[in-house]
């Protein structure tokens, strides 16, 4: 399996970016290219070997980055405040592909708050979105998303979590952590929806999540049906948690290959 390029990317006011590569970068603009988004918590090494078999039964280049503010990136401009992931959509996403050379068509795959992420950023005519593989987004805030949240919360006080965690945020670890909770938590958070975006979403969905997921139910795939006007392949996972492109690897790829084909 080909290994990953890892590359430095100042596209941010001099904020540094660090992105991997899986394939061939010389191609990039022949053929689509994968770009994954990671979770609330996450980064690339977090992804663990799911890119490059992303990009093995793909044959599809595959780019991913730390996200600002997350693992070997610089911090986040104005941190976790309202309306963060929308300008991450609108501003930080297209400027950090336009450093990396991306200037084609692309299908983004995201997790969690990056699969959210990628919902948002379907819309940008900035981008040249073909196709949307949403992992476990959050659309709506359900109970149960409060609920996980707040469990986490709980995980805080958890010396082992924490020394988890830092190895991939270094010294920034706690305020990450209480920063990002604190935003969905927060009166804004509580009550955030994304309908508007949702409406205007031109390309293909592909959403897959577990039935066990602990942060969101299938009512997160019902509201996106009711709010577009594409096609939403549903995929849900039995036996399986918040982390479907780990937990349920096979089952994973293959969806994304035949929507990738299908498409």
């Amino acid at each position: 399996m080909q290994s990953f390029r890892e590359v430095r990317l100042n596209p941010l006011q001099g904020i540094q970016i660090y992105g991997c590569w899986w394939g061939e970068e010389s191609r990039v603009n022949d053929r689509p290219v994968i770009v994954l988004l990671h979770e609330g918590l996450g980064c690339v090494a977090m992804w663990r070997d799911f890119p490059g078999l992303l990009h093995h039964v793909t044959g599809l280049p595959v780019f991913a980055y730390d996200r600002p503010g997350y693992g070997l990136s610089g911090d986040l401009p104005g941190g976790f405040s309202e309306g963060f992931l929308e300008k991450e959509a609108d501003l930080h996403l297209p400027a950090v592909l336009l450093a990396a050379g991306i200037s084609g068509e692309i299908v983004l795959v995201g997790h969690s708050d990056g699969a959210t992420l990628a919902l948002l950023a379907a819309i940008n005519p900035a981008l040249k979105v073909k196709g949307v593989v949403t992992m476990a987004p959050h659309v709506i805030i359900e109970p149960v998303s409060v609920s996980g949240l707040l469990s986490t919360r709980k995980l805080t006080h958890d010396q082992g979590f924490i020394e988890r965690l830092s190895k991939y945020h270094g010294q920034r670890t706690v305020s990450l952590v209480n920063g990002w909770l604190d935003a969905w938590l927060s009166p804004w958070g509580s009550v955030w929806q994304m309908n508007q975006y949702l409406e205007q979403i031109r390309c293909p969905i592909l959403f897959i999540q577990g039935t066990d997921d602990h942060f969101g139910s299938k009512a997160q795939a019902h509201h996106i049906q009711s709010h577009v006007s594409v096609p939403v392949e549903v995929v849900m996972i039995g036996q399986c948690g918040h982390i479907p492109h780990l937990q349920a690897k096979s089952l994973v790829l293959d969806a994304i290959i035949r929507f990738l084909a299908s498409n």
